[in-house]
This record gives structure tokens, sequence and C-alpha cells, in this order.
């Protein structure tokens, strides 16, 4: 499968109400004033990049039916913005800092929602459909898979992506998920063009998840 270059986008509004930056504040007045520099550091900065490869259903160990595949994706940025941000809060520019780290993020996850975009469009070309993203550790696949699923994506794709002796991904802004692909019935109402899928996601406590 070929690699994909994705260019960082991050929208002011959406990003300020997932930091609970709310207008008409002095918090929001500052982070107005030096959003459009972080965007353009981040622009210069940030290299997205995203691959994705197929597998047995029993890679992941889900019990969703033997002859089904598994579409495994790579979304990673190897940057330093980690080490930028904490250089400013380290020299006292905390919201430049924190804005900073916080926009970056938002951007991976925003090239991520995407990217399954574009995976689900795809698959829907060959009359299979998609369930929502399952990530390693998040209840229905145990956090140890999460090597085995990378292992995989490695021996079809040349990806600089590790996973280190604690079980954490890197680099550090990374995303690694799994669909469920299954062949669409006729009349399947396939939602190939969901661009977030924060409303079927279980983790209802990330940080990232749009508010509804």
């Amino acid at each position: 499968m070929p690699s994909y270059k994705l260019m960082p986008r991050i929208n002011n509004e959406s990003l300020f109400k997932k930091l609970h930056i709310k207008e008409g504040t002095e918090v929001f007045d500052s982070a107005n004033k030096i959003i459009d520099e972080i965007k353009e550091f981040i622009t210069k900065n940030m290299s997205i990049s995203a691959c994705f490869a197929k597998a047995h259903i029993n890679l992941i160990g889900l019990n969703e039916g033997a002859d089904k595949m598994c579409i495994i994706c790579l979304v990673s940025s190897k940057d330093d913005i980690g080490d930028f941000s904490r250089e400013m809060i380290n020299g006292g520019n905390y919201l430049k800092g924190y804005l900073l780290y916080e926009a970056a993020n938002h951007a991976l996850f925003e090239a991520s929602d995407r990217f399954s975009k574009l995976v689900r469009q795809e698959e829907h070309k060959h009359g299979r459909k998609l369930s929502r993203r399952y990530f390693a550790g998040d209840g229905d696949i145990d956090l140890n898979m999460q090597r085995e699923i990378l292992g995989r994506l490695k021996e079809k794709e040349d990806v600089v992506a590790y996973i280190n002796e604690r079980n954490v991904l890197f680099p550090e802004r990374s995303l690694l998920y799994v669909f469920v692909a299954e062949e669409a019935e006729d009349g399947c109402c396939i939602k190939h063009d969901e661009e977030n899928e924060c409303e079927r996601c279980k983790n209802n406590n990330c940080q990232y998840r749009d508010e509804k």
C-alpha cells in the first residue's frame, strides 16, 4: 500500500473548544494573538505520514467473524515540537508552549480523521464497510497487542514507528488503530465519508473527543 503525506490543519474554534478556552476571557484574547504564529510553526515543522495494511482479524483477537479482515492504520509525525514546547514552558512562556503542544496533537487527530475517511472510501470501492476505530488498550483490544499489530504493519510497510519496553508508541505523536472490514450488504448505508468518529468512540474521557 502507498504511504500518504498529510498537511497539518488546525481549526481555531475546534482547538479552543477542546482546551476550554472561552471567547471573552483574557486567556482567549492572549491565545488568539499567537495562534497564527503557532499554526505557521506547525506547518513548517510537522510532517504527518500515514499508511495502512490488511491482516486477518485473528491478529487483534476480536470475535467479529473468523473470515473477516482488519485494516491496520498508522498516522505519525516525527517532529521536535514536544521539545520546543517544553523549552517555551521552562522559559516561562507557558501559554505559548502549552498551545503549541496541544495544537500539534489537534493537527494529528484531524489528519487521522482525514486518513480514516480516505481508507473508508477505498474500501467502499471494493464493496466493504468498516467498523469504528479500535485502539489497543481501549477495552476491546489488549494493550499488549499493540506490538504485534505494529509488527504486522512493518511486514508490509516501511515505517519508523516503534514501541518501547513500556509499551509506549513512538514517535510521540503517533496513532495506531484498526478497523474491522466486512462485505457491505446491498442497500447498506455505509458511512464512508465520515470524518470524525468521536460519537462512536468508547473513550468518553478523551480530551480530544468532540463535544456534542
